[in-house]
Order: C-alpha cells, then structure tokens, then sequence
C-alpha cells in the first residue's frame, strides 16, 4: 500500500509479530511522520513560531513580539500585551495566565 505524503520509503520494518511491507522515512513537505513509522499527518503551522518542532508538530518558541501559549497541547503565538510597560518576555501559564518574566534592557521589576 502507499503512504500518502510518504516522498521515501524503508521496505525492511519488521517486529517480532507483523513484518510491514514499507514505512515511511521521509514525508513531502508540509507533513510529518507519527512515531509508528506509517501514518503522515499534515503539520499545523503555528503563525509567528521561530523554532518548530517537527516531529511533534508545534512550536517551541516564538518570534520577537510574540510569546507562546500552550493550551491542552495545542500551541499558539500571540502577540505580546502593552499592559506592563518595558515588558521584553511575557509567558503564559495555564494557572496563572500571562506575566511579565523579562524587562527590557536597563529596567528591572521593583515595587512601587
């Protein structure tokens, strides 16, 4: 049978119970290889995501400007707020949401 998307095949997959006619080893692009060797999902490409991880198709980190949510695994890039005024890095948190972890150079957090 043929993979859809599969661009390169292995034809030498075999356990100990089931010997498999081929797997697929490279995917066309804009898909990925599930960890089973046979299915190719289509990757969800997450706007403004600087690094993705491919093989587990989401984001890992976020271009300037935006910070990364994680929600049920899903992974989204959002705009930075402009509520925290010389805010650099903001991380969101299922328990406590968004916050200011970074300022921007020569400002620190301090208490007013």
């Amino acid at each position: 049978n043929v993979i859809d998307n599969c661009v390169i095949y292995d034809n030498t997959f075999t356990t100990s119970e089931y010997t498999y006619s081929f797997t697929c080893m490279t995917c066309k692009d804009g898909y990925f290889l599930e960890k089973n060797g046979y299915d190719v999902l289509k990757e969800r490409l997450t706007a403004n995501c600087a690094t993705y991880v491919k093989d587990e198709d989401k984001c890992a980190t976020c271009s300037g400007g935006y910070y990364l949510k994680v929600v049920n695994g899903k992974t989204d890039c959002l705009p930075n707020p402009t509520g925290v005024i010389k805010c650099r890095t903001y991380k969101y948190d299922a328990t406590s949401g968004l916050a200011c972890v970074a300022c921007k150079e020569n400002y620190y957090f301090g208490i007013i």
